[in-house]
């Protein structure tokens, strides 16, 4: 009598569904990142970049920048997963692309 061993999950299948999970991920309404996480860090650009550090936000000016910071992180790792898969044959995403998505994008500005 032959025994079959059971067979393990593809790494494909989980691919797959991770990347079905985000595509309904961008149907939802719901922010990604927490409030309090976004608030910080733009108090913390704003004092390092003004003198004083006595400027302040409006709770409606850190909303539109949360917004505006998961759209582009979230076209960044959507076109890292399609230079992923078109030139990398790849399922998925390497540092190396999100590099080339980051530079294609007219958000970031380059430093050197």
């Amino acid at each position: 009598m032959v025994v079959k061993k059971p067979r393990k999950k593809g790494r494909r299948k989980r691919v797959k569904s991770e990347i079905r999970k985000l595509q309904t991920g961008k149907k939802c309404t719901h922010l990604l990142a927490s409030k309090a996480s976004v608030a910080r860090l733009c108090r913390e650009i704003i004092s390092h970049s003004s003198n004083t550090g006595d400027m302040r936000i409006t709770p409606n000016a850190l909303e539109a920048l949360h917004v505006a910071a998961e759209e582009v992180v979230t076209e960044a790792m959507a076109r890292a997963n399609e230079i992923a898969s078109t030139c990398g044959n790849r399922e998925g995403v390497l540092l190396r692309d999100f590099k080339m998505a980051c530079r294609t994008l007219p958000h970031f500005v380059s430093r050197k």
